[in-house]
C-alpha cells in the first residue's frame, strides 16, 4: 500500500448529527482530526473539530487507510461549508509536522480529484472564466479552474483548489452573465 501524502482534502461525514455547531463554522477555521479507538461503531473511526465542539467525521474507508498508517492525529482547515438547510463540510488536513507532498489520489479519489499543477494542466479547462454553485442550493463555491474526470476544480475564497463531484454542480458562464 502507497502511505498517503498530504495534505489532502476530504469530506467530513455525519454533519448532520452536529448542525448547531457545524452551521457556524467557516472556511479557513482551524480544525483537529483525532482517532477515536472507544468508538463502539467502528475501531478506526477519527472524530472532527472545531473550537466549537465535534463537526463529525472522517469516512469510514480513509479513517481505517490513516490508522492503518499509525496516523491518530491530524490538523488541518476547513476549505469549503457547503448547502443550506443540511451544511457539509471539506476540510484539508496533515499529521502533525507532516510535509507537504503532492496529492495521493488513490486515498480521496471518490472524494476530491487532485489540483492541476504549473506542470500539469487540468485535463479538461473552460476557456470562459465561470463560478461554480451547488445545483441543488443555488449558493457560488468559487471560480471555476478545470475538470478532471468527473470532477469540477473550484477555487475557494481561502485560495484552496478542490475537486467536487459534476453531479452536485453547476457551471455559470460569467461571460453570459456579462452579455445579459
Amino acid at each position: 500500500m502507497t502511505r498517503t501524502a498530504f495534505p489532502v482534502t476530504v469530506a467530513v461525514v455525519g454533519v448532520s448529527w452536529h448542525q448547531e455547531i457545524v452551521a457556524s463554522v467557516r472556511e479557513g477555521e482551524r480544525c483537529v482530526v483525532e482517532a477515536e479507538p472507544d468508538n463502539p461503531f467502528d475501531a478506526n473511526a477519527m472524530k472532527v473539530s472545531v473550537e466549537a465542539g465535534q463537526v463529525g467525521h472522517l469516512s469510514r474507508a480513509i479513517a481505517e487507510r490513516l490508522r492503518n498508517e499509525g496516523i491518530d492525529k491530524l490538523v488541518g482547515r476547513v476549505v469549503a461549508v457547503l448547502g443550506s438547510e443540511t451544511v457539509g463540510l471539506r476540510i484539508e488536513i496533515s499529521p502533525l509536522g507532516a510535509e507537504d507532498t503532492s496529492a495521493d489520489a488513490d486515498l480521496v479519489s471518490d472524494v476530491a480529484a487532485p489540483a492541476a499543477t504549473d506542470d500539469e494542466p487540468a485535463a479538461s479547462s473552460h476557456p470562459a472564466m465561470g463560478w461554480v454553485k451547488v445545483r441543488s442550493s443555488g449558493r457560488r463555491l468559487g471560480e471555476l479552474v478545470g475538470e478532471v474526470g468527473a470532477k469540477v476544480q473550484v477555487r475557494l475564497g481561502s485560495g484552496s483548489v478542490v475537486g467536487f463531484p459534476r453531479a452536485l454542480v453547476e457551471i455559470e458562464d460569467t461571460d453570459a452573465l456579462l452579455s445579459a
